[in-house]
């Protein structure tokens, strides 16, 4: 079975890890999807810089959404995911890709009286991984 068939019919957008995204209450708004192809360099004494061709790439997502009057904890695991530093599978109904987390940030605004806030925005940076880290 595919790991898109893994996904949970109806409003589910994917999932990174157990963290699963669904419409109309946590998910991204926007997905940017970076390639960049590797070189190496080396500059001959008195000439030009010259590439070399490493044969890697990288490839790097990005995604940004706003929740709105949600549980005030809605992103913990996102974060939990963050501090450990491991491989997950992010999946969403196009792709399938082992990643890990390079960064998260979570601003939160429209403070009640209490402290509490409705809105959260975050940014999550994802960068594609091949093997395990080492």
């Amino acid at each position: 079975m595919s790991s898109f068939s893994k996904l949970v019919s109806g409003m589910d957008m994917g999932k990174i890890g157990d963290f699963k995204f669904y419409m109309n209450e946590n998910e991204y708004q926007k997905i940017s999807k970076s390639l960049s192809a590797t070189f190496g360099s080396y500059k001959p004494i008195k000439g030009q810089e010259r590439l070399s061709d490493s044969g890697g790439f990288e490839r790097k997502i990005s995604l940004n959404g706003v929740l709105v009057v949600q549980p005030l904890d809605s992103l913990k695991s996102l974060e939990d995911y963050a501090e450990a530093r491991e491989p997950l599978e992010f999946t969403t109904l196009r792709d399938s890709v082992k990643i890990v987390i390079t960064s998260l940030t979570i601003n939160q605004s429209h403070f009640l009286d209490n402290g509490d806030f409705t809105v959260q925005d975050y940014s999550l940076s994802l960068k594609e991984v091949y093997d395990e880290l080492v």
